[in-house]
């Protein structure tokens, strides 16, 4: 019963997707069986002026030519259309549910080594000021990487977390871009966009944040003091955007 409720839905859904993308076509065909549905029954009927059959049985041809042409529409285009979209679409839904991941990481790393593991979902304004003054340039960020002159497992530096970090973010959104950008709705490609030219994107309010001594960053901390906030306005978009097309 309920794959029957589900079938039907996805049928409505599709009647009602054809009709938003494709309203002359549907309108054409409606004109198109109704002028098939009176040839029928005034096939018995008086004419109303000479020939009027025959002008009536050719416009009825054209009707069902139009018919026929519509539902080999339906058949061979539009529906492996829909299909491939459907793919697509979830192609398109994981990578962003990816990027959702790694952007919420973020938040959830720094919550970890500075804020107690505190929920993300309750970070505030306050919270975000909180962490500014928290983070120190010789903190390390507790995963263990190779030092490539000495060849020594040592803890990863914040700042070196974070170039990686952006890295990783940067790539994943070109990734969507080279692969996705015939497919992706603009409201989609300008988040990704904006995401790229966030202030928590520019190296040098990076380099204030993670990389400048206390007592400098201190000193410039009316740069920084919403790139968080932004950050995690975008993360709130991205998540709630409808990317399918």
């Amino acid at each position: 019963m309920r794959k029957n409720d589900r079938d039907k839905r996805s049928v409505f859904h599709q009647i009602i997707k054809l009709w938003r993308h494709s309203k002359c076509l549907v309108v054409m065909l409606a004109l198109s069986i109704l002028v098939s549905v009176l040839y029928i029954l005034s096939i018995d009927s008086t004419e109303w002026f000479d020939n009027a059959s025959y002008w009536f049985g050719l416009l009825n041809q054209i009707a069902i030519g139009y018919i026929v042409s519509f539902v080999f529409y339906i058949v061979q285009v539009y529906i492996p259309r829909e299909k491939s979209m459907v793919l697509i679409n979830g192609c398109i839904e994981r990578r962003r549910n990816e990027l959702c991941e790694i952007m919420y990481s973020f938040f959830k790393t720094m919550s970890a080594r500075y804020m107690d593991s505190i929920d993300v979902e309750q970070f505030d304004t306050e919270s975000f000021v909180a962490l500014l003054n928290k983070i120190g340039s010789k903190d390390s960020i507790g995963e263990l990487i190779m030092n490539p002159y000495t060849g020594e497992t040592v803890p990863q530096s914040v700042w070196g977390w974070y170039r990686n970090y952006m890295h990783d973010v940067d790539k994943l959104i070109d990734d969507i871009f080279i692969h996705y950008s015939v497919y992706i709705k603009p409201e989609f490609a300008t988040l990704m966009e904006e995401v790229k030219k966030s202030n928590l994107h520019d190296d040098h309010i990076g380099g204030v944040i993670f990389a400048l001594p206390e007592e400098k960053k201190c000193g410039r901390k009316y740069i920084v003091d919403t790139v968080f906030e932004e950050y995690y306005g975008l993360l709130k978009k991205m998540r709630l955007l409808d990317i399918s097309v």
